[in-house]
């Protein structure tokens, strides 16, 4: 029975310190100012730097957000902006853009002109695979390469079917150098 009662003790006292924490912990969060945890939310900073930043455990600062439901509301409101700001830039990084730049002549003059950014090709394989994956998947496309690995005895084809055969070839090496 002594041996019960010391055990029940020792988890009553473990819990009273856990809840000890969180209590200081919701109170250390409560005293930085909101502006503070604004800037650093629309920095994109995630739970854990958030935790690791202010020194407080994952479930008191989630428990924190809960308590504050206009601060856990902007930043959910922030990563679909972020969200969004990323997927326009891989796009335009997928397709290329153009920007205004400033070119200095070697006489010292600034002339303004366009620059062009060429559309990357991790970019596009990125954006394709995310928007249509039945597509461009690796997994789709083994049937394809299963395919391109039958040999074919090139004595007894003609020389158009041999020339249009290694063009074949060719861009599906190529294919498989753009798509990992």
């Amino acid at each position: 029975m002594h041996r019960q009662n010391q055990c029940h003790e020792e988890i009553t006292a473990e819990k009273q310190a856990e809840s000890s924490t969180a209590t200081q912990g919701l109170k250390r969060l409560a005293a930085v100012p909101e502006t503070q945890i604004r800037m650093l939310i629309e920095d994109g900073h995630t739970d854990e730097f958030m935790c690791e930043f202010f020194g407080v455990p994952l479930d008191t600062w989630l428990r924190f957000k809960q308590l504050n439901p206009q601060l856990s509301a902007a930043a959910s409101c922030w990563k679909t902006n972020a969200d969004s700001h990323v997927e326009t830039a891989l796009y335009k990084r997928a397709v290329g853009y153009d920007y205004q730049a400033i070119k200095v002549l070697a006489d010292g003059r600034r002339v303004k002109h366009t620059q062009h950014v060429i559309p990357d090709v991790a970019a596009c394989r990125m954006w394709l695979r995310n928007r249509l994956p039945e597509e461009w998947n690796v997994e789709s496309r083994m049937g394809s390469t299963v395919a391109a690995e039958v040999r074919v005895d090139m004595r007894h084809i003609d020389l158009e079917d041999r020339i249009m055969l290694l063009s074949e070839h060719r861009l599906s090496q190529t294919l498989d150098g753009l798509l990992p």
